[in-house]
């Protein structure tokens, strides 16, 4: 696994197209995880919270560290929720007139809170693979994912516009 010096997620398939034709005129997304702006790691300086979230979700068979994907996890745990929440910001937007969009952010800021409380719920209730004993005395606790709580504080969410699909 290589990491880029530039921190982020960079996403190899976007699927936000298909999202945006079926509620066309919504042309929002709420991005859910660790922001760029969370900057760098207190217990591993040498990487951002968002690249160890990374590392994390991912796993590096290199280093030894199983994967304990947090955010795919809790996607699909909780997609039929989403997308019913996600419908219903839609048909607020489309009952609204002369370009109203309060409601649409209201909605779709609900969803962004729901959807940080499950990752975080996720990440320390999830049945994860446990911490190697090396890990356990480094950190003095065995709860994978949680070791200062930074990166499970670090879980935000945004709302962006988007433009035919793409993010502006």
């Amino acid at each position: 696994m290589s990491l880029s010096s530039k921190p982020g997620v960079y996403v190899t398939k976007d699927s936000s197209k298909d999202w945006t034709k079926q509620f066309k005129g919504l042309n929002r997304a709420v991005l859910v995880g660790i922001q760029e702006k969370e900057g760098v790691h207190l217990t591993n300086s040498k990487y951002t919270v968002a690249q160890v979230g990374i590392i994390n979700e991912f796993g590096n068979p290199s280093a030894r560290i199983p994967a304990r994907p947090f955010m795919a996890t809790t996607l699909n745990t909780n997609r039929k929720k989403y997308g019913k929440m996600l419908e219903n910001a839609a048909k607020a937007h489309t009952t609204l007139k002369g370009g109203k969009t309060g409601s649409v952010e209201a909605n779709l800021r609900t969803i962004g809170a729901i959807a940080v409380r499950d990752v975080k719920t996720t990440m320390t209730t999830f049945p994860w693979t446990p911490n190697a004993e090396y890990t356990k005395k480094k950190k003095g606790s065995d709860k994978p994912l949680i070791d200062s709580n930074q990166m499970r504080n670090s879980i935000t969410f945004r709302i962006e516009k988007l433009d035919g699909g793409k993010k502006r």
